[in-house]
């Protein structure tokens, strides 16, 4: 029987006894005045209220008041100095995983910890830093919010380096979540080496890191972009083949990948990943790539001054997948395109909305590479998002190729250019247009696309159709 029923019982009982009893009487029984005491305690200890972790949309069902005060906590501990990559990843493997019901705590201390990835033993960084393999119903957090447990590099994991294969290429990644699912990350923050400003990188001294090609006084100062194409796939956070994922209150300053990847198999791709709160600052490729994935949020996400673009969907082939994406409250500030979406496959059911951006690209791109056998991508929503510079380019601001039903509606964007193309639209159909705000827009220009509608547009746009 457990308590709640016994104090149940009890209680009538009790009282039933007690108002037969004479009050002078009752000191005369140790048995009776026991069974009060234990009464009382257990009535107490029925109004205190245990906290709890308030669970992510991905946990409601594992996160319920009945089992969220029996979740267990596991402290990571890191003493010591030098690479700690493998005092901590040792630590997380002798962790169980949890349950649907129960899902296990980790919990990351205060402080920023050296982890290169152990490069001695794992060359080219392939292994990976921090690394959660075929785990499930995990949650990972780091100290706070505002003082989030921080994991930092000193140089990329391969050496500089010019035309080289594409098989001596860096392969680490920061954060490691493959073949897992119901694993949320929070507070975490991840630090590279690619964190000088802009494309200053390498064009003096006070430009040049450290592991540069001849040392940091002797370094190239021919003064290029911190993009590395060696150096592209050093991720910070990096999804492959999983479930049930969330990134939360997390940011990731300086990698020479992209800030966020996730993929990679058409076979077993990851499904609902949530990605709030985010900070991506100074990465070196895409702030976040999707291949190979389906069922992605994009809440209130910062992509500050990305060396490239800012979200990329791009499946590298034809039978790969970025569908059911949305983006949303988000801030882009990236070096090309905003939203990109080019690569072979299906890009389908996108939602992109009430975001703000700023880039020298396209505001939207989207079209397949392989033109001789396209795949159609459908169902695309761009609404209430606004340009914060001003786009100079003769190009569309946004462009689509084979693609059908296309919403573009409530957007604010500016064009200094003098032939002001708003949109370029290729081999679509369903296109709807309407209620944009374009300064310095003109036209849109179409080529084999049906079914077009542009309305209520600021200014009025013409349509110049050159089938």
């Amino acid at each position: 029987m457990d308590q709640y029923k016994s104090t149940t019982i009890l209680k009538p009982l009790l009282k039933k006894v007690i108002s037969k009893t004479h009050l002078k009487d009752l000191f005369k029984r140790p048995v009776l005045i026991l069974l009060l005491f234990i009464s009382f305690c257990s009535a107490k200890a029925s109004e205190i209220s245990l906290v709890h972790t308030e669970p992510s949309r991905l946990f409601e069902q594992a996160g319920s008041e009945e089992n969220s005060d029996t979740t267990h906590i596991y402290r990571i501990e890191i003493k010591g100095e030098g690479d700690l990559t493998r005092m901590i990843q040792d630590q997380i493997d002798d962790i169980p995983d949890g349950s649907e019901e129960q899902p296990n705590i980790i919990e990351f201390p205060k402080g920023r910890f050296w982890t290169e990835g152990n490069l001695d033993w794992n060359p080219r960084g392939k292994l990976g830093i921090i690394n959660f393999i075929n785990r499930h119903h995990l949650i990972v957090r780091g100290f706070s919010k505002e003082e989030p447990t921080t994991f930092f590099t000193k140089a990329p994991a391969t050496p500089f380096g010019g035309n080289i294969s594409k098989g001596d290429y860096s392969h680490r990644r920061h954060f490691r979540i493959h073949q897992s699912s119901n694993i949320q990350v929070e507070n975490i923050r991840i630090e590279g080496s690619n964190t000088i400003e802009g494309r200053k990188l390498g064009s003096a001294p006070e430009f040049t890191p450290d592991f540069w090609e001849g040392g940091k006084d002797k370094g190239s100062f021919k003064g290029f972009p911190g993009y590395r194409s060696y150096w592209e796939f050093e991720h910070g956070f990096d999804i492959i083949n999983s479930k049930n994922i969330s990134l939360e209150n997390c940011s990731v300053y300086g990698v020479w990948g992209d800030g966020v990847y996730i993929g990679q198999s058409v076979t077993d791709p990851s499904e609902n990943i949530e990605l709030k709160n985010l900070h991506l600052k100074f990465v070196g490729r895409q702030g976040i790539a999707v291949s190979d994935a389906r069922k992605i949020l994009i809440d209130s996400v910062w992509i500050d001054k990305g060396r490239r673009s800012g979200i990329d969907l791009e499946p590298f082939h034809d039978a790969g997948f970025a569908n059911e994406v949305e983006v949303r409250h988000s801030v882009i500030d990236v070096q090309l395109t905003p939203f990109a979406a080019g690569g072979k496959g299906d890009v389908s059911d996108i939602n992109i909305h009430n975001n703000k951006y700023t880039g020298s690209g396209n505001s939207l791109y989207c079209r397949t590479s392989n033109e001789e056998n396209p795949t159609i991508r459908k169902n695309w929503k761009f609404i209430d998002n606004e340009r914060t510079n001003t786009y100079g380019s003769s190009a569309p601001v946004i462009k689509f190729g084979w693609t059908e039903n296309i919403l573009i509606q409530g957007n604010i964007d500016r064009i200094s250019h003098g032939k002001g193309l708003y949109i370029g639209a290729s081999y679509c159909e369903d296109l709807i247009v309407k209620d944009n705000e374009v300064k310095g827009g003109k036209a849109i220009r179409i080529y084999r696309t049906g079914d077009v509608e542009v309305k209520e547009n600021s200014p009025k746009l013409e349509i110049i159709d050159n089938s």
